[in-house]
């Protein structure tokens, strides 16, 4: 069964810089979608799903398979909606350096709070059982929810994310499950971070797409950096890495691909954090079946421990 739930908040704003005009800025609706028999009185698991830079939360959810995964996994899909820039550009006011490149005042970190808060009131969710699916810059809006309002998720999901510009800047006030996933050969948010030397490298073929402005904030950690300081910040014993593939997940990469490590020993609050590292597959990797199962395989089993 779907519902549509039309959020339609409006921001009037004053719009700083040189003679830019009053501007009112309205936000896609939000949907939300339940699994059969979601009244029988079971309390569900929650999945918010954060779309990529531009595209609808419709596309992110077909991108991901998620409608099967739905019907057979059991879990509420709660697929919130984002302002557009002057471009029509949807985007998530992440980070300093993705993607707000207007830098219009959008208040994301306290919509997202607001709104999954107020379905959690309104639907049977299991509020142990809360977790973001992000790709792109959704999957940095959920690095960013993490690091902010960390006693809200059990975990997230993250397809071609990073996290804070700064790894200090991040203080969850609890742990948190995280899995980062990301190619090797992804030329939008490298798998090796924005460094001074790959930004400059970056600079001689091509701008910053989809990144904002100014220049000097667009550093970002590696994926291996991003997914170690996790860890670190659960109380994981970094020297105990498990491994786990092979996998098959990319269509466009020939064989098994996929390599997973995993932090679990020492954990705190029964976490765990992994990083899926694809050889290729690019910004937008097209994933067989398998995939989608394995990473809410991955959600689906953890749940937030609060004593």
């Amino acid at each position: 069964m779907k519902f549509l739930v039309a959020i339609g908040i409006g921001i009037s704003l004053l719009s700083t810089g040189s003679a830019r005009a009053r501007q009112e800025l309205k936000r896609d609706p939000a949907e939300i979608y339940f699994p059969k028999n979601y009244k029988n009185g079971e309390k569900w698991p929650l999945v918010v799903l954060l779309h990529a830079y531009k595209v609808s939360g419709g596309f992110q959810k077909f991108y991901f398979g998620l409608s099967h995964r739905l019907k057979k996994d059991g879990f509420i899909l709660f697929v919130p909606g984002t302002v557009r820039d002057s471009q029509g550009h949807r985007f998530w006011n992440a980070m300093d350096y993705c993607c707000n490149s207007e830098r219009l005042p959008v208040d994301d970190i306290t919509y997202l709070k607001a709104e999954i808060e107020r379905v959690m009131k309104e639907n049977p969710v299991d509020p142990d059982r809360v977790y973001l699916l992000g790709h792109s810059n959704g999957a940095m809006m959920a690095h960013r929810m993490a690091c902010d309002h960390a006693d809200l998720f059990a975990g997230i999901a993250s397809l071609a994310g990073s996290g804070m510009r700064e790894l200090s800047q991040c203080k969850p006030s609890s742990p948190v499950s995280i899995l980062e996933i990301h190619a090797r050969n992804d030329k939008i948010v490298l798998y090796d971070g924005m460094t001074e030397a790959s930004l400059k490298s970056r600079l001689k073929t091509k701008p910053l797409y989809p990144y904002a402005p100014p220049e000097e904030l667009v550093r970002y950690p590696s994926a291996g950096v991003l997914v170690r300081d996790w860890a670190t910040k659960n109380g994981c014993d970094l020297s105990v890495v498990e491994n786990d593939g092979p996998k098959n997940y990319a269509l466009s990469a020939l064989g098994r691909e996929t390599t997973k490590e995993f932090w679990k020993t020492g954990c705190r609050k029964g976490t765990e954090v992994g990083l899926w590292t694809l050889k290729r597959g690019g910004h937008v990797p097209r994933f067989n079946g398998a995939f989608s199962r394995d990473v809410l395989d991955f959600l689906l089993a953890q749940k937030k421990v609060r004593n």
